[in-house]
């Protein structure tokens, strides 16, 4: 688990030309600030999840 800070740092950092992508990128460093516990499944506004598959073309 990545701490609180290092997860606004990231969020601050994310540069897109997206609007839409912009908008949840604000309301997810949001979220993170107001809740402490933003990774953990009971914290019943939502919680931060990841995955991902990285694929070799």
């Amino acid at each position: 688990m990545m701490d609180q800070q290092h997860i606004l740092e990231w969020l601050t950092d994310i540069r897109t030309d997206f609007d839409e992508e912009n908008f949840f990128r604000k309301q997810t460093l949001e979220f993170v600030r107001a809740n402490e516990a933003y990774w953990q499944r009971s914290t019943l506004s939502g919680h931060l999840t990841g995955s991902a598959w990285v694929l070799n073309p």
